[in-house]
Formats: C-alpha cells, structure tokens, sequence
C-alpha cells in the first residue's frame, strides 16, 4: 500500500502464504496502532515519521523501517526472523524490544538513539549509529559484534553482550556505563570528553579505554589472555582492580589514583603527567 501523504493503519494487519507487508508513502508520516506481521519481510519506509502502536513481526526474514526525514517511535516490540533494519534521519525510539533471531540488528538515526527499559538482540550482530547521542539498555550480539557509535555521548545502561565477537563504543564526548560489559575483545573511546564506568569489563582477551578528558571506574576490569590499555587525556581514577594476561598499561596526562591492585601477566606500566597514587602492583613477568 502506499499513500503520497500520510498513512494510518487503524486495525491489524496480516499477510499469509509467504506475502510480504509493505507500506510505503511519498512524503507523509505511517502510523499503526495494531498489529503488522508477515509470513515473510516487513517493509515500513515514511518520507516523514514512522509510529508503530503494537508489535511488527517478520515471520520469515526482515523486518525494514525507514523514515527518510523523520523519525521512528516503536510501541512495541519489533520482532524479525532475520534482519532487523531501523534507520530514521532524525531520531529512534524504542517503545519494546528489538530482536533479530538470526540475523543484525541495525538503528541508524541521524539525532538520537533512545531504548531505554528495552533490549536490541541479534542472532549476528548489533549496530547503533547515532549522529548525536546513543541512549541504550541491555545489548546482546549472540554471534557478532556489538558496535556503537555516538556522534556526541553514549550512555551503556544495561548489559553489553558479544561472547563470539567484540564489543567497539565510540562516542564524540563522553561514556557513561552502567551495564556490565563481556566480549572477547572490548575498545571504548570517547573523543572529547569522560568515561564513567560503574560496572564490570571483562574481556577473553584485550580491554582498551581511551578518553579525552578523565577516566574514572568503580568496577573490576579483566582483560583475561590480553592486554588492558587504559589511557586519558585528563586524569584516571580505578577503584577496583585491573587484570591483564599479558600487560597492563595506565597513561593519564593529569593525575592516576588506584585503589586496587593493578596486575599484568607480564608488565604494569603507569605514567602519569601529575601525581601518581598507586594501590598494590603485580607484575607477574
């Protein structure tokens, strides 16, 4: 179906027999408030906004929402057996979960990307691009990486899961992270501005941490057969231990304060531009 203006979708809408559901307009809005499921692939694209009321459920591949100069606020769940593909020019909004069974989750927003309380799971990989900030709760890449990008801050809310790939977060400012994070190799950078990290980093091997301003963590990091490299343009403060298979490094360009052992299989380096408070060291080399 498709509308040059705007499109509402009062009742549910049911495709059978393998058909797909499209629904499509030239420069309006789509909104539903019922339900779309296909026997195979939905397919939303808006030339404005896309506001879906219930949840949208590709029995058989993708499920695909574009809304070219708009954005897109999810109801519900969004619900694909392969692909799930959201990309909006100004902001997403997750009002359920997005999950991908076998395949990626995809949110590519030109502004903001917002799903708190709601978890993005991909039988592959997830990947947020957020031109602005990136908002998210628990995030579960079960055969991939999870791949963040915020052109200004991210915010890590819930747990951050790749256990067959890595986990890549880069934010323009800075990083708040409350989730605890587990992959097999785990790099976040924050261009111009803080990380804040209050929850576990473990990693099968490396764990790098680079920020523009200060680092500061409350939790352990573990950087099981690799190397942790810890480094800030400002100062860096680790309240809980640091563990590397191989080496440790810490490079604050201000000041560093642990206060819990730093221990590398092999090396511990620390350099600081100011002073250095130091906890316990173990180099095991």
């Amino acid at each position: 179906a498709n509308a040059g203006n705007d499109m509402f979708v009062n009742g549910p809408i049911a495709a059978t027999a393998g058909v797909n559901v499209t629904l499509t307009t030239d420069t309006g809005s789509i909104t539903t408030t019922d339900t779309v499921e296909a026997d195979n692939e939905v397919t939303l694209i808006a030339g404005q906004n896309i506001t879906t009321g219930a949840t949208v459920t590709a029995d058989g591949d993708d499920v695909n929402l574009t809304a070219v100069t708009g954005s897109i606020t999810t109801g519900a769940a969004v619900l694909a057996a392969q692909n799930a593909l959201l990309a909006a020019g100004q902001d997403i909004t997750t009002g359920g979960t997005v999950t991908a069974t076998a395949g990626m989750v995809d949110l590519d927003a030109g502004n903001d990307v917002t799903t708190t309380g709601f978890a993005l799971t991909a039988g592959t990989a997830v990947n947020v691009t957020a031109g602005e900030d990136a908002v998210l709760d628990a995030v579960t890449a079960n055969g991939g990486d999870a791949t963040i990008d915020a052109g200004i801050d991210m915010v890590l809310a819930g747990d951050v899961n790749a256990a067959a790939g890595n986990i890549t977060g880069t934010a323009g400012g800075s990083i708040t992270q409350s989730g605890a994070l587990a992959a097999q190799n785990i790099a976040l950078a924050a261009d111009t501005g803080s990380i804040d990290s209050t929850n576990t980093i473990t990693a099968a091997t490396d764990v790098t941490l680079d920020a523009g301003t200060d680092i500061d963590t409350t939790a352990a990091i573990l950087a099981t057969a690799g190397a942790a490299l810890i480094t800030a343009d400002g100062s860096i403060t680790l309240g809980d231990t640091v563990t590397a298979g191989t080496s440790v490094t810490v490079d604050g360009d201000q000041d560093v304060t642990t206060a819990a052992a730093l221990t590398g299989g092999t090396t511990v380096d620390v350099t600081a531009g100011q002073a250095a408070i130091l906890d316990v060291i173990n180099a095991l080399g």
